[in-house]
């Protein structure tokens, strides 16, 4: 099957196309404190004669605690979380509330929680204790000076390909972690460290689960088209998924002029074939290497190619292949 044709029934088996930062974030001081509020402070939290095992899931000092090798949460990996194995756990005498508190948690609650882990797991103090901010001023963007561009637009995914070699890209990675563990967000972060030199950034945003450090800036969870203009300042867009079945975020990236820099993952993955062909020195489990070839000798061309490549991915392409492929799978007789 072409990557074409996997894209297209993507495309109909999902309904939308997801894009960077457009899956809700759970907000910890709106939807989770209240939840741990109810049913867990009582012996979990500020009054230390009440308190059990020593535990406290009101501070963050708590919430994240270790606990001899049996974090309370991991960010981004809730299985594999405490807090979220005893809550959610099937037998009696595991489960959190205990039977006797006459407390339970709801299905939808052990859901949000599970949620809000693998999602980064954010902490936030309660807002009654954070001192009132003015808003910024809004920013100018910095344009792009002497960059052309042919656009294009597909369901969820705008399509805008450099086709200049002038265009000022003052970052020089990006690399969005929504799911940090399926993303591998801590293999690019250790491959950046070696990587990097001077003053070069890497941007990760899609996350909140992340303590800025030499080189890496965090941006958070952006709307899309604050996300879009990121991708336009970036030389390299960076990525390193467990297995990627959808994967708008590096198509984007490639959209928006990014050399693309990635691991092979399994699943459908429609731009690790594009990223073979543009280049097959970035796609290499040596991220190290593949970073610093993206950043010191890109081949010419790389964003005039890869909008060729593109081009099945144009709305009228994909319309086209679903009347002519994905339909006549899906409903066999039926002609377009």
């Amino acid at each position: 099957m072409s990557a074409r044709l996997k894209f297209a029934l993507a495309v109909v088996l999902c309904g939308v196309f997801f894009h960077a930062g457009a899956a809700p974030a759970v907000d910890f001081d709106r939807q989770v404190r209240p939840i741990l509020s109810d049913n867990c402070f009582a012996c979990h939290g500020p009054d230390e004669k009440q308190r059990m095992a020593k535990l406290r899931l009101d501070v963050k000092e708590g919430m994240f605690a270790d606990r001899g090798g049996h974090p309370v949460i991991i960010p981004g990996d809730a299985a594999a979380s405490r807090l979220f194995q005893r809550i959610g756990a099937k037998e009696k005498q595991q489960r959190m509330p205990p039977p006797y508190s006459e407390r339970t948690l709801t299905d939808q609650q052990i859901d949000l929680i599970r949620k809000w882990i693998d999602q980064g797991a954010t902490w936030e103090m309660h807002w009654a204790y954070v001192a009132p901010k003015r808003p910024d001023a809004p920013r100018v963007r910095r344009p792009l000076a002497g960059n052309a561009m042919l656009s294009f637009e597909t369901d969820g995914v705008r399509v805008t390909a450099a086709l200049g070699i002038n265009a000022q890209r003052d970052i020089a990675a990006v690399m969005y972690a929504g799911d940090p563990l399926k993303k591998r967000l801590d293999v690019v972060l250790a491959a950046w460290r070696r990587a990097h030199r001077g003053d070069e950034q890497l941007v990760v945003t899609g996350t909140g689960a992340l303590e800025p450090t030499e080189g890496v800036t965090l941006a958070g969870r952006l709307a899309p088209a604050d996300y879009r203009a990121l991708l336009r300042r970036a030389r390299v867009f960076v990525a390193a998924p467990r297995r990627e079945d959808y994967g708008i975020a590096p198509l984007e990236a490639l959209a928006d002029g990014c050399l693309l820099v990635t691991t092979p993952a399994p699943g459908p993955y429609p731009a690790l074939g594009l990223a073979r062909q543009l280049d097959p020195r970035l796609v290499s489990d040596d991220l190290v290497t593949a970073l610093r070839t993206a950043l010191d000798s890109p081949r010419p061309g790389y964003g005039e190619r890869a909008a060729a490549l593109l081009t099945p991915f144009r709305r009228a392409a994909v319309d086209r292949t679903i009347a002519d492929d994905v339909l006549p799978l899906l409903l066999p007789g039926c002609s377009p």
